[in-house]
């Protein structure tokens, strides 16, 4: 599991974060499967760390 330590809003201090899908190519939410949720440790407070970015469809 890929662990950080980020600041958490809900606890109010740094606290460690662990990756909801860790392994590479295994995030469903992510075309390419790098997760870009986690997880605080402490309270069980989500982050995106990253924006998944998908283009429009201006045709339609």
């Amino acid at each position: 599991m890929i662990e950080a330590f980020r600041h958490c809003h809900e606890c109010g201090s740094q606290r460690e974060f662990a990756q909801l899908h860790p392994d590479p190519g295994s995030c469903p939410d992510a075309r390419d499967g790098s997760c870009p949720e986690w997880i605080c440790g402490a309270c069980g407070a989500g982050v995106l760390v990253a924006l998944a970015l998908v283009p429009l469809d201006r045709a339609a």
